[in-house]
């Protein structure tokens, strides 16, 4: 059947996906809430007055004063406590899936049942991917959803399009983890191995951002490029919106990650 393996994977994860999506949508709609508060709360003078070491320790851009200026706004407090150190758990959204499409099953002993249909294995990486990337769509709409939600009921003055555009942003940096874990699956048949790999990776990332805004030097550039969450810098994309080199980059290193997991996994044996 054309599609069988999309159709059964997008069956299967959709509870999944709706109750990631349910609570994005519902802690979007509190920061939103809980933003006029926080304005009220002379948060520039406190952040102004710490070393920009210790600003950007704490996920709060680069400690500048174009930093500072943007936590003023509604739309840089939201970004900054939303979008900064809650990346990591945005980021266990597509490890989770992309743990689906090969690593659960061959795990639990299903897979080679699977694969004994007239399902080649490059349909089990391609279609399972596609069905997980609207997956992250979907994800990332809720949270929009939310957003909106939240500016209908509290009557904030947001810049609703400015922040539409960092959640949309999402979309790539997720799909790029999805890409590296089913890639890592299809190298390695033991997922508690993908898991651990993975968590290494994604907390590296984290790290390598995170140090790297303290550490002004011309090799921490380098070793920057190499965290797929400097391409998702919140502070930037506040000021001059969407980065089409840094969108271009991720997709490309999420569909060549693609073609490596159907290479890989079509030249491997099955765990039974």
């Amino acid at each position: 059947m054309p599609w069988a393996v999309f159709k059964d994977t997008l069956r299967h994860s959709l509870i999944v996906t709706l109750l990631w999506g349910i609570g994005m949508g519902a802690l979007m709609i509190f920061m939103v809430m809980i933003t006029p508060a926080m304005q009220g709360m002379n948060l520039v003078d406190l952040f102004g007055s710490l070393p920009p070491t210790v600003l950007a320790a704490f996920g709060m851009g680069d400690g500048s004063q174009a930093a500072l200026d943007a936590i003023a706004t509604p739309e840089g407090l939201i970004a900054f406590g939303f979008f900064g150190k809650m990346a990591l758990i945005f980021a266990a959204y597509p490890v989770v899936m992309g743990l689906r499409a090969t690593s659960r099953d061959e795990s639990d002993g299903n897979l080679d049942v699977t694969l004994s249909l007239p399902v080649s294995r490059s349909r089990v990486i391609i279609e399972s991917w596609l069905a997980y990337a609207i997956d992250i769509v979907i994800l990332v709409l809720f949270m929009i959803a939310g957003l909106f939600l939240g500016v209908a009921i509290t009557g904030v003055e947001l810049d609703v399009a400015k922040m539409s555009v960092l959640v949309l942003n999402l979309i790539p940096v997720l799909v790029l983890v999805l890409s590296a874990t089913i890639f890592v699956g299809a190298l390695i048949s033991k997922r508690q191995t993908v898991v651990a790999i993975m968590t290494i990776f994604v907390i590296a990332s984290f790290m390598i951002q995170t140090v790297g805004a303290m550490v002004n030097a011309s090799w921490m550039n380098v070793v920057e490029a190499f965290s797929f969450f400097t391409y998702y810098n919140v502070q930037h994309l506040l000021a001059d919106g969407v980065v089409p080199a840094n969108v271009l980059i991720l997709l490309v290193v999420a569909g060549v990650l693609v073609l490596g997991s159907v290479y890989s996994f079509q030249r491997r044996d099955i765990a039974v």
